[in-house]
């Protein structure tokens, strides 16, 4: 129920369980206690917990994060016109695409003769 520096104290009191638990809620809630009950237990909780709702808004922001790159990145292209005889033309936009479009460059065109 509680960490490792739980401490627990006893007190007597001349009020009814009722009146303990209805003094200890007005009081807890005013202060900014999040309050629940369970029959005569009463147990507060001071502070936020995020960790549900940081892992919640960081999924969603990587998910829109790959969403927008998906989307939007480059994709490598290259295209080869060889529509006139003896001549081709390599086209390439990518940044992988450079170094396949020198390779078939090499590749495809006539060997100089010295």
């Amino acid at each position: 129920m509680f960490g490792e520096n739980e401490m627990s104290l006893s007190y007597p009191t001349k009020y009814s369980q009722g009146a303990v638990l209805s003094k200890a809620t007005t009081h807890l809630k005013a202060i900014g206690y999040k309050v629940k009950t369970k029959g005569y237990i009463l147990e507060a909780v001071n502070g936020r917990d995020y960790t549900t709702w940081v892992a919640v808004v960081l999924i969603l922001f990587f998910f829109l994060g790959f969403l927008i790159y998906w989307f939007t990145r480059k994709k490598n292209k290259i295209v080869i016109d060889a529509t006139s005889e003896g001549s081709f033309t390599i086209t390439y936009d990518g940044s992988k695409a450079v170094i396949e479009a020198e390779r078939l460059a090499k590749m495809l065109k006539e060997e100089e003769l010295s």
